[in-house]
């Protein structure tokens, strides 16, 4: 009895190594290269377009169009053909296609990040590179960014780390964001955008923690870290003139009022001038329905684009000015309704009654 026991499971494990041999499948030959494989380390696997193989690959190994590459631990580093280095960290999933010049190849885009972040260099690229994720897209050209896509936050962001990048809403492309190095700029429809924000300058402990995962050698990231300390000191370009010990005729009405010599319509200025600013500075008010101030608050959502209220809030159509207003519901008794409301009202209890004399 232990023997037959003994030979089954030798028969079932011999079984599954055979499935697990078919599961893994060589590059074809015919598949249109979409990169090379410089580098993969960790818990990594490509699959192909479908994603029922995994593909055995090596190391300067050619990417077919339409891969899939997914990332639990350790990273993957990829030479694209248009030239851009890609390099992918833990906890991403990935597409790859090839698109040059727009036109159209495997894909309208070079690389789909549905979660993970993805740090593009191209400064050996002749061409535009972009990259989609579910709510936005990015482009990169002949310059060095980080794609970010939280898959919980439904974020995407962009960090421009050498010349200027782009983010977009992939559903309406008119409004893009640029970034210039060191600043990001985020989408998120859960703050009910339909642009993304406006740049600013990025932390560098955020960057850090970001740039960690990705396997970047120590010129790769002190770059990118002098790119985000040269944008924090970066100041207004503002010019202070001297003081004049004693102010010209034409300038003795532009003094101060603390100061002596002031003339009296100076002073009339100044008392004006500080009314006005606390007119500026009083609270409003508050109500219940401000349309206005509620106009106000949509336009800064959506960037300053009418249009874009539309998006968030669509309205009825074919209805009439008085239809979108107000509807009032009335009694059929009621006297105010039109001639033809009494008479089927009329009607209608008629053929009750009638109804009821033949019961």
């Amino acid at each position: 009895m232990k023997k037959l026991m003994a030979i089954g499971m030798l028969f079932l494990g011999g079984l599954f190594e055979l499935a697990h041999a078919n599961n893994v499948a060589p590059l074809p030959g015919d598949a249109a290269s979409c990169g090379v494989l410089q580098r993969l380390e960790g818990d990594a696997q490509i699959l192909n377009a479908d994603r029922s193989q995994l593909l055995n690959v090596s190391l300067n190994a050619s990417i077919p169009c339409s891969s899939w590459i997914s990332i639990n631990e350790g990273y993957v580093e990829i030479l694209h053909r248009q030239g851009h280095l890609v390099k992918l960290s833990s906890n991403t999933l990935a597409e790859i296609f090839d698109n040059q010049n727009d036109q159209q190849k495997t894909g309208s885009d070079h690389l789909v990040l549905f979660k993970g972040s993805a740090y593009l260099d191209g400064k050996k690229s002749t061409s535009e590179f972009r990259v989609l994720t579910p709510n936005a897209r990015a482009r990169v050209e002949k310059g060095i960014a980080l794609v970010v896509y939280s898959l919980g936050d439904e974020d995407t962001q962009i960090i421009a780390l050498r010349e200027k990048a782009s983010l977009e809403n992939r559903f309406e492309a008119s409004r893009k964001m640029e970034a210039a190095p060191g600043e990001a700029t985020s989408l998120n429809f859960k703050f009910l955008r339909v642009v993304p924000t406006a740049p600013k300058n990025v932390s560098v402990a955020s960057l850090k923690i970001l740039l960690n995962g990705l396997s970047l050698t120590p010129k790769e990231f002190n770059g990118a870290m002098d790119a985000a300390v040269v944008r924090a000191k970066r100041t207004f370009a503002t010019q202070l003139a001297e003081k004049k010990s004693k102010p010209s005729a034409e300038e003795a009405d532009r003094v101060l009022a603390s100061e002596p010599g002031v003339t009296a319509q100076a002073e009339q200025k100044a008392a004006f001038a500080k009314r006005q600013d606390q007119k500026r500075y009083e609270r409003y008010a508050m109500k219940a329905d401000d349309k206005e101030a509620n106009d106000r608050w949509l336009l800064r959502v959506v960037g300053g684009d009418p249009e874009g209220k539309d998006f968030l809030f669509p309205k009825l159509r074919n209805l009439s000015s008085k239809q979108k207003e107000k509807v009032y519901v009335r009694s059929l008794s009621s006297k105010e309704n039109p001639k033809w409301v009494k008479e089927e009202h009329k009607r209608i209890i008629s053929s009750i009654r009638s109804v009821s004399d033949e019961e």
